[in-house]
Order: structure tokens, then sequence, then C-alpha cells
């Protein structure tokens, strides 16, 4: 046999085919495939840890006015619209959190000694930490996560 061209109706081709094969196009698949279910955990991961830094700024915001608030009164708030916002829970500037205040710390103490801030998240949850919490004293928790996970 010889490389020469033949005609297979009317078209020429050599004897040889060029093109890519269905096992190159599985490798190739499979590459992809790998490569994905590495980088989409990592990407969400990132995704929600962004997040979380929209929310301690937020508690950081509350907490500076609030502590404005206490200088000028002598007394912590629940209600947020005293400290200066326009609704009594504000959201985040992405808007995917919104804050609260609750008197005290754990439940002991009163509005006009302590307070706990709270950022709820909004339109998704949060399934490793949930909400976020900062006290008066500035000790930082989350409903589930550790606070390395979750303030880190």
């Amino acid at each position: 046999m010889s490389d020469n061209p033949i005609s297979i109706n009317g078209v020429r081709r050599s004897q040889r085919q060029r093109g890519v094969t269905l096992i190159e196009l599985m490798v190739v698949v499979v590459i992809v495939g790998i490569l994905t279910a590495i980088a989409y955990p990592s990407y969400t991961q990132y995704v929600l840890r962004a997040k979380r830094s929209e929310a301690k700024a937020l508690l950081a915001d509350v907490a500076s006015r609030m502590e404005r608030y206490y200088f000028d009164n002598n007394t912590y708030t629940t209600d947020l619209t005293q400290v200066g916002y326009n609704v009594a829970n504000p959201p985040s500037a992405e808007g995917h959190y919104t804050a609260s205040s609750i008197a005290g710390i754990d439940g002991a103490g009163t509005i006009a000694t302590s307070y706990t801030l709270r950022v709820t998240t909004v339109g998704y949850t949060d399934a490793q930490c949930g909400y976020l919490e900062q006290t008066s004293k500035g000790d930082h928790r989350s409903e589930k996560g550790t606070t390395a996970t979750c303030w880190n």
C-alpha cells in the first residue's frame, strides 16, 4: 500500500484520517471533571469567607455607633435607629446580612451596661457558622462554627 491519496465518493483523502478520537475526548472530559471537583469547593468557601467579612464590617460599624451612643447617653440601646440607621435591622453593604442588638451579654445584664450585636444571613444559609455575634466586651462567637473558622 502506498500513501497516495485515494478518492471516496469523489473526495480525495489520505489513508490516515486526522481528528480527535473518542478516547482523547473522554480523557479531556475526565481531566476537566477532576479540576472542577477540586476547584468548586474552594470557590464556595472563598465566597462564604467574603460574605463573612461583610458581616464583620457591619458588626464593627454598629459597635462603633453603639459606643458613640453610650458616650453621649451613658447607656446602650436595642433600637438601632437611635444610633443613626434608617431601619431597626440595618442591612450590610451588599445586603447579605442584617444586624440586631440584644440587651446584655448571654442574657445577663441590662442594655445600660452591655450589649450583644448579632448579624443574620439574608437570602442564603451559612451552614458552617450560622449567625455571628459580637459583645460589648469585644468577644466574638457564632451559632454553629468555631471562632477560628468563622472569625479568621
